[in-house]
């Protein structure tokens, strides 16, 4: 059984001992969305290396769910990775992803790729999942019958799917770049959380609310 929730600015002070796992220096405890709690990635270079983890079935019903509260810079590059757990940036190499995607706009798309009993599926979002110079708070979820993607508590795009989570305990996963040191990230990311639990709608709603600026601290406990 797992689950996982991280807070980036709190795990890099864990593994800074580590350089194999943070390249080459994020800067933490940037100002977040709620305090000083986030994590600055340059776009270029710089990654937090989670290790080789797996999300597994809990009392046989496979699920994921996938979060990030992020702020992306005017200048990211249009296709760059939350979190991934990946061998390459091939479609059919990723097992699961969270990231931005955005051809030519003001504003970008959410992504979601999935590997489900080994073949990956591919979701994005209409753009204006987020916004060039502003936060976000991004989930994506599988239930076992559909997967949905989430701005800000809301349901903005979801697909009918089927098959349990792909699973290799070989693969890395990685916060702010694919894990071969791709498709970097420039920006902050405040909190990642990754769950074998499929959250609902209202859950990832209420997560919002509990997380606006104009709120009290994050509910961050299941």
């Amino acid at each position: 059984m797992f689950k996982r929730i991280i807070d980036p600015a709190s795990f890099l002070h864990r593994l800074r001992p580590d350089p194999t796992r943070i390249h080459p220096d994020p800067q933490r405890s940037v100002g977040g969305w709620f305090g000083d709690r986030a994590v600055q990635f340059d776009g270029k270079d710089d990654y937090i290396r989670l290790g080789q983890l797996d999300v597994l079935p809990v009392d046989g019903k496979t699920g994921i769910t996938l979060e990030a509260v992020a702020w992306i810079d005017p200048h990211c590059t249009a296709d760059a990775r939350l979190i991934s757990k990946a061998t390459s940036t091939s479609n059919g190499d990723h097992f699961w992803m969270l990231s931005s995607y955005a051809p030519d706009a003001s504003s970008y798309a959410a992504r979601v790729r999935l590997k489900l009993d080994g073949q990956t599926k591919l979701l994005i979002s209409d753009e204006g999942a987020i916004q060039k110079g502003g936060w976000a708070y991004l989930a994506a979820t599988y239930d076992g019958s559909k997967i949905r993607i989430y701005s800000n508590g809301l349901l903005i795009e979801e697909t009918d799917a089927s098959g349990d989570v792909s699973t290799d305990d070989s693969v890395f996963v990685t916060i702010g770049a694919n894990p071969d040191s791709a498709k970097h990230w420039k920006g902050r990311i405040g909190e990642v959380r990754i769950s074998h639990t499929p959250r609902s709608s209202s859950w990832i709603a209420a997560q919002y609310r509990a997380m606006a600026p104009d709120a009290p601290e994050p509910l961050i406990n299941f």
